[in-house]
């Protein structure tokens, strides 16, 4: 994995991380907040029964004064009542009959009997509240009665919650909170990883089953994204490298039609004529011979030299394969060359012209001769099969500033427009129409050429002339 695909998983895993702790941080701050509130209000309601006690206790010690309600007592035991939040109280005389406080809260009032069984207990009522019944008594006296009343919650028994347990839950909640909010990222983030993994593990198994008819839908501007159009992109160029090897394996069997016809039709032809050998009467044998040997000697050379072709082309494919650069005359060799093409062109009534444009016949230039002649060769053949007699063949070379262009034209029936652009290809197989009539021939030659000239630096290209006829011509550097 690159780089950047590994800063984009990095990047992934820190955003979802700081989304993580954002959502995190706060809610364990709120949560113990809540928790503390929760767990800590005991405490406080406890405070209001304590201080309820020391208030009885309180109105006990003077109960004269309550009762009779001095207003400069009274002023303080308000006060007090004031300073114990959710504390109401009532002042009873002996008969039960309301003197201060709150009448409302205490309603229905008790009878003077269940004051008397509830002295000094402290009883839940229904509504969730506990009433402490104080006798206000003083030397022997009694005044009256005290009530209290406050939450349930106020009792000591809710104070049993210790400070070592509340301290662990607020320690405890913070990793249960985190590990909570771990699931539910972990649960988003799968639902988020899900599709393109999905989709990523069935293009592995397709691909597995040489099956490339699939598509990865997953286009997110993620690193997840980048991946999945990354496999999507290598879907793409395996089809392409399959559709290529499966057109070269059908331009190989077309190949190897073709390379069976231009093979069989020597080969039957020598071997028509070796049968009618051997069927000839023994006089009448040494004059068919005599007859037959040039045919026999034509077709056995038309074998070699598909059969050099196809070697050559092994040859030329190897890495071990190069050039043997020479310092060659260039004015001379293309005459000579010119010479045995007028003299094979003469013999099948082609005219045959040759040009030279440019070219100092005492410098000398760095090439390999022996393949630029092979290819020049192969170019005539090609012009030569193609020409009907009467018809002429042109030859132009020159030579500038370092370059040597070679161009050969025929007065032929040219190429078919439509492989044209296919002509040098390896597994080419030609449809032109040459002088023996239609047929199909394997166009190795013009592959050939096509190499030999690029393994010196240069190019070769052909079209058909607006006068008619093909023209061939490559041009390549010289030292």
């Amino acid at each position: 994995m690159g780089p950047s695909h590994s800063e984009g998983f990095r990047r992934l895993f820190l955003k979802y991380l700081f989304l993580l702790l954002a959502i995190a941080i706060p809610a364990i701050v709120f949560l113990e907040m809540c928790l503390a509130a929760f767990l800590l209000r005991p405490f406080g309601m406890t405070q209001v029964s304590g201080e309820a006690g020391r208030l009885a206790q309180f109105g006990s010690e003077h109960a004269a004064l309550l009762v009779e309600r001095d207003n400069r007592f009274m002023q303080d035991w308000e006060r007090r009542v004031r300073a114990v939040p959710a504390l109401e109280y009532l002042v009873l005389d002996p008969q039960g009959k309301p003197l201060a406080g709150n009448r409302q809260t205490f309603s229905p009032l008790p009878s003077p009997a269940l004051l008397l069984q509830r002295l000094n207990q402290t009883i839940l009522l229904k509504n969730d509240h506990y009433v402490n019944t104080v006798p206000l008594v003083s030397d022997t006296r009694v005044y009256g009665y005290l009530l209290l009343t406050y939450p349930a919650s106020a009792l000591p028994p809710q104070a049993s919650i210790s400070w070592a347990f509340i301290l662990g839950l607020l320690l405890l909640e913070p990793p249960v909170v985190l590990f909570v909010v771990v699931l539910i990222f972990a649960s988003r983030l799968g639902k988020k990883l899900n599709q393109p993994v999905e989709e990523l593990m069935g293009a592995v198994e397709k691909i597995k089953q040489h099956d490339l008819d699939f598509t990865i839908h997953y286009d997110q501007p993620d690193v997840l994204g980048d991946l999945c159009r990354a496999v999507n992109d290598l879907r793409t160029a395996l089809q392409s490298s399959l559709l290529r090897e499966w057109d070269k394996e059908e331009q190989m069997r077309e190949l190897v039609a073709a390379l069976s016809h231009d093979l069989r039709t020597p080969v039957t032809v020598i071997q028509g004529h070796i049968e009618g050998l051997q069927r000839a009467q023994p006089a009448k044998r040494a004059e068919r011979l005599e007859r037959y040997l040039p045919v026999l000697e034509t077709n056995a050379q038309r074998i070699g030299r598909l059969l050099e072709e196809i070697l050559l082309i092994s040859s030329l494919e190897q890495a071990e394969f190069s050039l043997q650069m020479q310092a060659v005359h260039l004015g001379d060799e293309l005459r000579r060359k010119a010479q045995n093409y007028e003299l094979a062109a003469a013999e099948q009534e082609i005219r045959f012209r040759y040009e030279l444009y440019r070219v100092a016949e005492s410098e000398e230039a760095l090439l390999d001769f022996s393949q630029i002649e092979r290819v020049l060769d192969n170019l005539f053949e090609n012009a030569l099969r193609f020409t009907p007699k009467g018809g002429e063949i042109t030859l132009s070379c020159a030579w500038n500033v370092g370059v040597l262009s070679i161009s050969l034209h025929d007065t032929g029936s040219g190429i078919d427009p439509q492989e044209l652009p296919f002509i040098f290809d390896k597994y080419y197989t030609r449809s032109r129409r040459p002088k023996q009539g239609k047929k199909k021939t394997v166009g190795l030659g013009l592959y050939v050429c096509r190499v030999l000239i690029e393994k010196h630096g240069g190019q070769i290209m052909a079209r058909n002339r607006p006068e008619g006829g093909c023209e061939v011509s490559f041009w390549l550097p010289l030292q």
